[in-house]
């Protein structure tokens, strides 16, 4: 086998490693920045290192009644703290969490199945419910704004993914599904529309420019991911389909422009100060350095959990692309 080959092979084992290397590491909760630059508190942190540590623990079957407990704290926060709910700096930044959480160890877990308490998957049914009750009417799921977002582009895939999933779930809810959001449909109805949209977007998008934040190498984390939940849990087969190949065209592009890792070539929403100018270091390279075992850090983000637990494989054909430099010209 060739080196690609190899680590191609190698990657599921190398997941399961980065879980197994989680075992023992304790809870440390984030903090909560309260009455945050007048937009109410700031909850990322203190979201991220619930719904990480519940990854960990649901996975590894350890510090279950802790991870639980804590899911639960976050929910009720969420719900007593609607401003904080719907802050765009802070809860839809763990969305695809929370939709992984619900298919992995839910009431149908494909990992272990019921392993979220039943206390805390009505907890966060109610926060799904919420959420997407409000946010889908105004993200919009109507295909006549593919090129147009509100906000910046990883906030709005962050939020659009975050509600399709939890309208997946909700559509399923025998306590949700039938009830009308304000604009009269309910989860289902939002659920078919958020489908035709990003298989709308996913088509568009790769004709015409996948990025409007070009080869930015932290936001197009927080975009990317998104995309990986899509290709994993849609129920729509093309609209699997188009988010893979879209992942595809992602990895392909980037494999073009990188050297060691380290991604040249024209780029977007770049600040003014050294980490961000140097390229490197960025959280896309470290979910690439899954993929070619260059990660030598055993920590784990958000990210790099949905890389790790997803089917999705980068191609063969994409990693030899990345790693033949000399070939590439």
């Amino acid at each position: 086998a060739t080196y690609a080959e190899g680590l191609h092979e190698g990657f599921p084992g190398r997941c399961r490693q980065m879980i197994e290397a989680q075992r023992g590491k304790p809870f440390v909760k984030g903090d909560i920045e309260y009455d945050w630059i007048e937009r109410g508190n700031f909850t990322r942190r203190y979201a991220h290192s619930i719904t990480t540590f519940a990854m960990q623990a649901f996975h590894l079957d350890e510090g279950v009644d802790k991870a639980n407990e804590a899911l639960i704290e976050l929910c009720q926060h969420y719900l007593g703290h609607r401003t904080d709910l719907l802050e765009a700096h802070s809860f839809h930044w763990s969305g695809a969490i929370y939709n992984r959480l619900w298919r992995f160890f839910g009431p149908a877990g494909s990992v272990a199945a019921d392993r979220m308490s039943m206390e805390a998957q009505t907890q966060l049914l109610d926060v799904m419910w919420a959420w997407a009750s409000e946010a889908s009417e105004a993200l919009d799921p109507s295909t006549d704004h593919i090129g147009r977002f509100p906000n910046s582009e990883n906030h709005h895939a962050m939020g659009i993914v975050t509600t399709w999933g939890f309208c997946d779930v909700l559509r399923q809810s025998e306590r949700h599904r039938d009830k009308a959001f304000s604009d009269g449909r309910n989860a289902g109805d939002h659920y078919l529309a958020w489908s035709i949209y990003l298989r709308a977007y996913f088509r568009a998008r790769a004709g015409k420019g996948q990025s409007v934040e070009i080869a930015s190498k932290n936001y197009n984390a927080h975009t990317i991911q998104m995309w990986y939940n899509v290709a994993d849990f849609a129920e729509d087969e093309g609209l699997r389909e188009a988010a893979t190949s879209f992942l595809d065209l992602y990895w392909a592009t980037w494999s073009e422009e990188q050297i060691d890792g380290v991604r040249g070539g024209g780029k977007t929403r770049i600040y003014q100060g050294p980490a961000t100018k140097t390229a490197s270091d960025g959280a896309i390279q470290k979910m690439a350095g899954l993929y070619f075992d260059k990660r030598v850090d055993e920590s784990m983000s958000a990210q790099d959990w949905i890389v790790v637990t997803s089917a999705y494989r980068m191609p063969l054909l994409v990693m030899n692309l990345a790693l033949d430099v000399e070939g590439r010209g």
